[in-house]
């Protein structure tokens, strides 16, 4: 039989690295995952703000993004191997991946003449790509699910150092099945980015 795992043996097996980034809800560390015979491999660990851990409105978001993060994989989205807790706080384990952000690609390639039409599009069709395995993922019994992601823009787009497109962050993703859902004139997401039946709240 085997033995369940305890919360202080995950905390062994995550070692933090390094802080990556901070947003609204969420922080961001690089990990390393140690495993049998010290094999180690780098991992982003992605958890809820301390501050933020009573806020049953933005745990809730969490898990919504939790559950559909963990079932979507696909070349062009970045991949979540698990959900666990690590003190007390749920933590998404997610690959790690050397690159930039779209937004940093095209600002540092704008004092180069900018990015070509050929690159554009291939990141555009990559994206892309993501976004319809996304929004056509069904339940187990095959239900479709309804994920929109709602907060597709240049931050939320990865650019790897060996050519591939990964798309990142479902924190405000919309799915029939989510434990959370937006208030009547509530808007997620960065304007500049959104689609007019989002701003109109009919996404």
């Amino acid at each position: 039989m085997s033995l369940p795992i305890r919360a202080t043996d995950l905390a062994q097996k995550y070692a933090i690295v390094a802080a990556l980034g901070r947003g609204g809800m969420s922080v961001i560390h690089l990990a390393a995952a140690r495993g049998l015979g010290n094999v180690q491999k780098l991992v982003v660990l992605k958890s809820i703000r301390p501050e933020l851990l009573s806020n049953e409105k933005v745990l809730q978001m969490f898990m919504d993004e939790a559950r559909w993060a963990t079932r979507l994989t696909h070349p062009n989205i970045v991949q979540t191997f698990e959900v666990v807790m690590l003190s007390g706080r749920p933590v998404l384990v997610m690959e790690y991946m050397e690159g930039q952000s779209l937004s940093n690609v095209l600002r540092k390639a704008a004092d180069a003449g900018g990015v070509s039409l050929a690159m554009h599009l291939r990141i555009l069709s990559e994206a892309l790509a993501g976004l319809d395995h996304a929004h056509n993922l069904t339940d187990y019994d095959g239900k479709p699910v309804g994920l929109v992601h709602r907060d597709v823009s240049p931050q939320n787009v990865f650019v790897t150092y060996d050519g591939h497109v990964k798309i990142l962050d479902f924190g405000i993703a919309k799915a029939e099945a989510n434990a959370s859902h937006t208030e009547l004139g509530e808007l997620k997401g960065k304007i500049r980015y959104m689609a007019p039946e989002q701003m109109e709240g009919s996404s």
